[in-house]
């Protein structure tokens, strides 16, 4: 695979969050194709970094407390195509070379875990990196980029001792959806155009239900690469599953009180690939019930950071 050096010049936009509304230098504003161009045998290489911050304040018989919480999961990984169907649709795999999670405990210390190094311990932790970084998955993605399936996930819960601990499908779903395609691409779209997408992907509650609108901001030449960068917001509503609630002691309300998300992808014409994508998500949900006759709520406040970067291509 080649180095993709010009991603370079990506990260310096990604980084601040902020798209151009005006194109520049690139090409003039017609009408381009954001679906995929799916070729048997095309690779690339992403590396993605996700930072949570979590904040929970808890009220009970007037006294209050806090505590919060941070991780940062990095790593590089492999999107392959590996057959193209006759309906331009396709079977990708994506493969995890390495990962790194790292905790940040309440107290301030930090708990690390490395695909690539030995642990210290056991860990459960490191062990589902393990799984994840040994196992192939293969994906069905439409020929507008919606990707419809995985496989492979039940070899990593075979490989690990807490296969709960192991991410639903739809999480390696939506990791796909948010690497190398434009999910619900449009086949012909200008400069200012929308396209609208519903997603759900999981919660700890339940479902997060979104509903997408992605906008094309610009196209411009980026290091010798036509690029579109695409700009999205999501309105966002939580479907609770009470099977994940305590199903011990009092009833319990769960509450979305409010949420954002903002992303910026840059959209490589060429190839029909993601180069780069940076997304913010902020959440905050009200968790209440009544004990012994007083009110205890715990409100949650979630700020999820994500990027990617197509470091290579082939």
């Amino acid at each position: 695979m080649k180095p993709d050096l010009r991603f370079v010049v990506l990260v310096f936009a990604l980084v601040g969050a902020v798209v151009a509304e005006t194109p520049s230098d690139g090409p003039a504003a017609a009408s381009v194709d954001l679906r995929p161009n799916f070729r048997a045998g095309r690779a690339a290489s992403y590396r993605f970094w996700t930072q949570r911050q979590t904040e929970h304040r808890r009220t009970f018989a007037g006294r209050s407390s806090s505590i919060s919480s941070r991780y940062v999961i990095e790593g590089v990984l492999g999107w392959t195509v590996d057959d193209v169907h006759d309906d331009g649709s396709a079977t990708c795999t994506m493969k995890i070379e390495w990962m790194k999670w790292t905790i940040t405990m309440p107290d301030g210390s930090n708990r690390t875990n490395d695909s690539r190094e030995q642990p210290a311990e056991d860990d459960p932790r490191h062990q589902l990196l393990i799984a994840m970084t040994a196992t192939p998955l293969e994906y069905e993605v439409a020929v507008d980029g919606m990707v419809n399936s995985v496989s492979g996930t039940d070899a990593i819960r075979e490989a690990v001792d807490q296969p709960a601990r192991v991410p639903h499908d739809l999480d390696f779903i939506e990791s796909a959806a948010d690497l190398a395609v434009l999910v619900a691409a449009p086949e012909k779209i200008e400069p200012g155009g929308r396209w609208e997408v519903p997603l759900s992907w999981t919660h700890d509650f339940g479902l997060m239900h979104h509903q997408m609108t992605f906008t094309l901001s610009s196209l411009e030449t980026l290091a010798g690469i036509p690029v579109a960068t695409v700009s999205g917001t999501s309105e966002m509503s939580l479907e609770v599953d009470a099977s994940k609630l305590p199903q011990n002691g009092p009833e319990v309300e769960v509450e979305l009180l409010d949420a954002s998300l903002e992303v910026q992808i840059m959209y490589d014409l060429a190839r029909h690939e993601a180069v780069g994508r940076n997304s913010i998500e902020n959440r905050t949900v009200r968790i209440s019930a009544e004990v012994s006759g007083r009110s205890a709520v715990t409100v949650g406040k979630e700020r999820i950071q994500s990027q990617v970067l197509r470091i290579s291509e082939d």
